[in-house]
């Protein structure tokens, strides 16, 4: 167990990798996929639902810029993902998902160099 707070804020980042790394990649390639079979956009909402469990989480023990902008501006981006997906309008899930200001890209740039990422 360590116990500096350094070392405790990089654990908090590093098992929120983790978690997200698996789920991160299955969304992504569920949302390519639909690309090309739209009505096939409701089986990727557990999808959503998975790093959604992990962005409830927040940014709380985390220091890293991009991991804070994504946890602060997931929600809604999120949201977005499930509006289209619902609407079954692929292209906006996608938008949306890869978004620079508040997708995944920037989770991808606090997770980078982890495993799975």
């Amino acid at each position: 167990m360590t116990t500096s707070g350094g070392n405790d804020r990089a654990d908090v980042l590093g098992d929120r990798c983790d978690r997200l790394g698996g789920a991160v990649v299955a969304l992504m390639t569920a949302l390519l996929e639909a690309q090309g079979a739209p009505r096939r956009s409701a089986t990727v909402l557990p999808l959503v639902g998975r790093v959604r469990a992990v962005a409830e989480l927040g940014a709380e023990g985390v220091d890293d810029e991009a991991y804070r902008r994504w946890a602060a501006g997931a929600p809604g981006n999120l949201d977005a993902i499930e509006e289209a997906l619902r609407a079954d309008d692929a292209d906006g899930a996608w938008r949306a998902f890869s978004d620079q200001e508040v997708g995944v890209v920037l989770l991808a740039r606090a997770c980078a160099g982890r495993p799975g990422w």
